[in-house]
């Protein structure tokens, strides 16, 4: 049997930036025992039911100091988004042998509320 790192308490998922019709989910662990998983996602849930999804594959992470693959992190976004609408936001982790079918276990979740004002103003 292969033993994953899929401690929980070991990752981050925060609400980085929001505007009214944008979202950016920084995800990631500074835990230097942790390995990049080949394949994640960072899943947003609208208020309809309808859920976006953004994967992360391994090359992908980025890492925080050039000298260690330890510690990584990806920031995603997601646009297009209705203001002043609650939306909630899940990042799972794949661990090897379910990255093909899509399963993994959701090791963060979180909510987070577009702005009611618009993103850019025009003036006259």
């Amino acid at each position: 049997m292969i033993k994953h790192q899929t401690d929980t308490s070991k990752w981050v998922l925060a609400i980085h930036r929001v505007s009214a019709t944008t979202a950016e989910v920084w995800v990631g662990t500074l835990f230097p025992t942790m390995t990049k998983p080949r394949r994640a996602r960072v899943r947003l849930e609208l208020p309809s039911g309808e859920v976006r999804t953004r994967i992360i594959q391994k090359n992908e992470w980025k890492r925080p100091f050039r000298n260690t693959n330890q510690r990584f992190w990806s920031l995603v976004s997601f646009r297009n988004l209705k203001p002043g609408t609650a939306y909630k936001v899940a990042f799972d982790r794949f661990v090897e042998g379910a990255a093909e079918t899509g399963e993994g276990p959701s090791v963060r979740a979180g909510t987070l509320r577009t702005s009611r004002q618009p993103d850019h103003l025009s003036f006259p």
